[in-house]
């Protein structure tokens, strides 16, 4: 009943501002909206022909909106969210509540990553930042059918800027506080009769904007410093036959991420410093470099057999990531090492026939194999103080995980008259998981009994979705779907002597429904697209920790859970100047079996930790607020007699609160929070060059984007992660484009 109310309260404040300003002018002369096109069925499709939840946001969209970040993707797609940590592999994103988020790197994702047409390798390879986009796709539900492997929470589907046939480009500078500056630049064009070409490059930097007032250790903390470059060369000899090559290279350098202390509860907390909320000031020992390298290489090949299209993609994909986390978030040194090191090497291949789409009976079907290999190095030594020793823990792990997945799959769709649509889609995945595992222990007590294990894992599954569509009028479709999930073994990479620690963790199983309408109105002016859905999934994969000191970290399953909700999507072109926009997610995600789930550090018997673990069932999952939405508004305004004109525009995001701990810890919730950007800006009218000044966060609401509990030899440390718009920001962006 309180859900209901503050969402039918919050509803009243925000959402009648954009229908109230959509609707207001109905007098004027409609502007029918754009048409998006989309490949959330492996072809060409519009929008509004999708029987699926998929919100597309445009490269020009972002760029706008200023956001290259996958954190910002946040407040553009209500009910994603991202979980941000110490470093990469820390990091996860949400769909519909549902993610995966874990140090081992030997399981991955829920929502998965592709990036066009390949799935990114590795989980570091799919927080890397927005470049040369062309649009972002969120599909949300089990995604693995037709998207190469598993994607059983939803699917980035990215794709971005191909080569043109004219000669193109351009460059855009963004200057904001604490040093921001982001560049960016590409070429496009054609190489000759048959060949055309496309370079793109960019630059992102930001000091750290949490302030180090240490003399020993120079330096602050949260900094950014990214490059990129991506080429494409198409080539067609042939009216019947291109073939694409891409080349992707990305670096990331950064001193992440240092968690803020908020309170220290424990025997020493009195001679330790309380963190402040919204203080970014502290006396920091260590430091935590972190380093990500990607380079990918793909060849997509289409090829037109009669009236089908036969489509080949070959890639290779080598990422490398280091990361050393030693802030803990105290003026201590906790650990004196705490080193990760990473290479993964991935290779895919994806075969397939695609049929027109305009036929009695359509289909898309194929082969896929996936490899790939993880050779990850970890060292750790834990230095408590007051101690006369220099370490006295410690252990040093060398793993090795090999996962491979050979798979059929195949979709159909028949038209059974003009208004009824019916299809089905099956796929057969065979994977097979290996891990080798060596750990060393150091000084001071036995930590892992077990220092040596090798483990293979066979698995197999069948996934299926099976849908129903009818057209109930002009430009509006009702839909149906069922669908069956499949997210393969994944490997514990993180050495733990529990007994509690699989080395390698049971595949995870999604079964979703969902009912769905796509409409336009108001003569095309007006578009609605809203669904319901419901996701149950079976030994669902979860990351979980001892609470020892320093705490060990393993993957389990975490028997059943279940997500349901509400999604809206509304968009509005009120006339050639005005565009509104407004999505919204109304979502319950919970566990509804987790016995035996890791207590948080303070929780008692009494609080129901027993024998050190605790009962979730029923209890909310992390990472996923019960209400988020975003709101929208550009107004273009002409000015006459000038070669340029003007525009304003706003966004609202706001969610609801929300938990970001795993055990449901009550001092990691972080309350419900509006964030407002504003832009105003100067477009020349041939659309060669535009200015805009910016502000994100514009009434200043601090947030936190999330908090950890940690148990120290003072007690029970509470730290919060920060982004970088958790106060108000400004900038300022030039573009220009030929």
């Amino acid at each position: 009943m309180m859900l209901k109310t503050r969402f039918q309260s919050t509803l009243m404040r925000a959402l009648p501002l954009a229908l109230a300003a959509s609707l207001a002018s109905q007098t004027a002369m409609a502007v029918e909206l754009e048409e998006i096109i989309v490949t959330a069925q492996k072809r060409s499709q519009s929008l509004q022909d999708v029987p699926l939840s998929v919100i597309a946001v445009s490269g020009e969209e972002l760029k706008s909106l200023n956001r290259n970040e996958i954190t910002e993707l946040t407040k553009s797609v209500a009910g994603f969210t991202f979980q941000t940590g110490s470093g990469d592999s820390e990091r996860a994103v949400q769909i519909r509540g549902v993610g995966t988020s874990t140090f081992s790197k030997g399981v991955e994702q829920s929502v998965g990553t592709v990036i066009d047409g390949v799935v990114a390798g590795g989980l570091v390879a799919s927080f890397l930042d927005f470049n040369d986009v062309e649009r972002v796709e969120v599909l949300r539900g089990p995604q693995g059918m037709l998207f190469g492997k598993n994607a059983s929470a939803g699917l980035l589907n990215i794709v971005t800027q191909g080569p043109t046939d004219d000669l193109s480009y351009g460059a855009s500078a963004t200057f904001g506080d604490e040093g921001e500056q982001k560049l960016s630049g590409y070429l496009s064009g054609s190489l000759g009769a048959k060949v055309k070409g496309r370079i793109s490059a960019y630059s992102n930097e930001r000091d750290g904007f949490i302030v180090n007032n240490n003399a020993q250790v120079s330096g602050d903390y949260n900094n950014r410093d990214e490059t990129g470059f991506n080429a494409k060369l198409l080539i067609e000899p042939s009216d019947d036959l291109s073939i694409l090559l891409n080349y992707r290279t990305a670096e990331r350098e950064y001193s992440c991420c240092y968690r803020p202390p908020v309170t220290v509860v424990g025997p020493f907390a009195a001679a330790l410093p309380q963190g402040v909320e919204n203080d970014r000031i502290f006396d920091i020992t260590t430091f935590s470099p972190n380093s990500t390298e990607l380079d990918l290489f793909s060849a997509e090949i289409n090829y037109q057999l009669s009236e089908n299209t036969l489509t080949s993609i070959t890639s290779f994909t080598d990422t490398f990531s280091f990361s050393n986390i030693v802030a803990t978030g105290l003026p201590l040194d906790l650990l004196n090492d705490n080193q990760s090191a990473d290479q993964t090497d991935q290779f895919t291949q994806e075969i397939r026939i695609t049929s027109p789409g305009d036929r009695k009976f359509s289909y898309v079907a194929g082969l896929y194999y996936y490899k790939n290999e993880l050779d990850r190095f970890q060292t750790q030594v834990f230095n408590p103080p007051f101690s006369r020793q220099a370490t006295t823990a410690g252990f040093e792990a060398k793993t090795d995980v090999e996962s491979s997945s050979l798979s059929v799959f195949a979709q159909g769709t028949w038209k059974l008259n003009d208004v009824t649509r019916l299809s089905l889609g099956l796929r057969y995945n065979d994977e097979e998981v290996t891990l080798d595992q060596s750990v060393t222990n150091r000084l001071g007590a036995l930590r892992f009994p077990n220092p040596g294990r090798s483990t293979t894992v066979d698995d197999n599954a069948v996934s299926w979705r099976l849908t129903a569509e009818r057209d109930v009028g002009e430009s509006k479709m009702l839909y149906a779907t069922v669908a069956r999930g499949y997210k393969g073994p994944g490997a514990n990479t993180l050495p733990s002597g529990l007994a509690a620690a699989k080395p390698i963790v049971d595949a995870e199983i999604p079964t979703n429904y969902e009912v769905g309408l796509k409409s336009e109105w108001l003569d095309g002016s007006l578009r609605l697209n809203v669904n319901a859905f419901l996701t149950e999934f079976e030994d669902f994969q979860a990351s979980l920790s001892d609470n020892n000191i320093p705490p060990a970290f393993f993957l389990s399953n975490a028997g059943k859970l279940e997500t349901k909700g509400v999604e809206v999507e509304l968009t509005r072109q009120t006339n050639e100047n005005l565009y509104l926009s407004a999505n919204l997610a109304l979502i319950d995600a919970q566990f509804d079996t987790f016995i035996g789930a890791q207590c948080y550090p303070t929780q008692s018997p009494a609080l129901g930790c027993v024998g050190g673990v605790q009962d979730l069932s029923g209890k909310d999952l992390p990472f996923s607020p019960d209400l988020t939405f975003n709101l929208f508004a550009r107004y273009d305004i002409p000015l006459t007699n000038m070669p340029f004109n003007m525009y304003v525009q706003g966004a609202y995001h706001w969610q609801d609160d929300v938990q970001f701990n795993t055990s449901n810890d009550p001092g990691t919730i972080q309350e419900s929070y509006g964030l407002a950007d504003f832009a105003i800006g100067l477009e020349s009218n041939e659309g060669n060059y535009s200015l805009q000044l910016y502000v994100k966060n514009a009434f200043d609401e601090f947030y936190s984007s999330g908090f950890t509990t940690q148990g120290t030899p003072f007690g029970v440390l509470l730290a919060q992660n920060l982004e970088y718009d958790y106060t108000r920001r400004a900038g300022v962006t030039l573009r220009v484009d030929f």
